[in-house]
């Protein structure tokens, strides 16, 4: 059992040389999360990592027992990275590190209380993968922080959010979220009457675009999976085109296999998103100073329960866990 005496900590700029050394003892050899590591080393490379007080843990014999995600991406970035390191912590522990989910882009934007996050969330993905002219599930999405800039940068995709309610729920809201914020980058009247007529048809004639796409989401309701997205927002595209530019259509569908994914007519486009970090912001946060208080402390229920009743904006925690952990403890086996 670790000893609270042997515990030490510090706020230490680990070098992509000091992360190799630290890799040379692992305390474990096992797989690690790729998508993780992809986004870690994504944001260490373009000046995106933020202490967060995550720390890199080492055994009492300066093993590597979590953290080894961060430690590669630091190698293949080539950058430096500011972190937490708590050290002396003993081998027996190992299986207590890091048993909850990791935070999903919804969860954050929930925390954010951002209106509907989950949604937004899904838009955020589709949105990069139209500006980065790929198409829609077949390439991974970059990493949190990343589709986070991208709200940062357009914050005004937060003013699609409830317009494209009117749609639900024949188009799912985060494909309505993306379709008609680029829709409304061209024009925001017949954006706003395209989903309004979505979700409330004025006119009957079989031709007109609009009921064309509700019939075909109508016929694609029940099924699920990534190719229905990707299918989705490409008659989606399709029809708003022929809504804009005042056009029937006779059939609207989409070939996955014969046709490019389609884009929306007179879109200049962003150019890549969330992808440029200016040298001068570089810099400073290469420069910027981190200073954390950390102490060990024995934590008592009373103690546990005043903390959680001042507690900020977190996810749910689900049962398992809090059942897991409530046995280690009533057992003496939380290290």
């Amino acid at each position: 059992m670790t000893n609270v005496d042997d515990i030490n900590w510090r706020i230490q700029r680990i070098s992509p040389s000091d992360a190799a050394k630290m890799l040379n003892i692992v305390s474990m050899n096992g797989h690690i999360d790729k998508p993780s590591l992809q986004s870690f080393e994504k944001d260490m490379r373009e000046g995106r990592w933020v202490l967060n007080g995550a720390p890199i843990i080492l055994g009492a014999d300066a093993s590597v027992l979590d953290g080894r995600a961060r430690l590669h991406a630091c190698v293949r970035s080539e950058n430096a990275f500011e972190t937490l390191v708590v050290s002396g912590i003993t081998k027996d522990a190992f299986e207590t590190i890091d048993s909850i989910r990791k935070r999903t882009l919804a969860d954050v934007l929930s925390i954010r209380k951002e209106l509907h996050g989950r949604s937004l969330g899904a838009a955020l993905r589709i949105l990069w993968s139209y500006e980065s002219r790929v198409t829609p599930g077949k390439a991974k999405t970059p990493g949190i922080t990343a589709l986070l800039a991208i709200l940062e940068q357009r914050p005004e995709i937060r003013e699609s959010v409830l317009p494209a309610l009117r749609a639900i729920p024949i188009l799912p809201h985060g494909c309505g979220i993306a379709l008609h914020h680029l829709a409304a980058r061209i024009n925001l009247e017949k954006a706003d009457r395209f989903f309004a007529e979505l979700g409330e048809p004025v006119s009957s004639e079989p031709n007109h675009p609009v009921n064309q796409l509700r019939n075909a989401l109508l016929g694609l309701r029940g099924q699920g999976g990534v190719r229905k997205q990707t299918y989705i927002l490409a008659i989606a595209i399709k029809a708003w085109n022929a809504f804009f530019h005042g056009r029937r259509i006779k059939q609207l569908r989409f070939g996955a296999e014969r046709e490019t994914f389609p884009r929306l007519d007179a879109d200049s486009g962003w150019g890549p998103l969330g992808d440029s970090v200016h040298s001068s912001n570089l810099s400073s946060i290469k420069e910027r100073q981190f200073s954390l208080n950390v102490r060990s402390v024995m934590v008592t229920p009373e103690m546990a329960e005043t903390l959680l009743a001042s507690r900020g904006p977190n996810r749910h925690v689900s049962a398992p866990v809090i059942n897991k952990y409530a046995r280690d403890m009533l057992a003496g086996r939380w290290l």
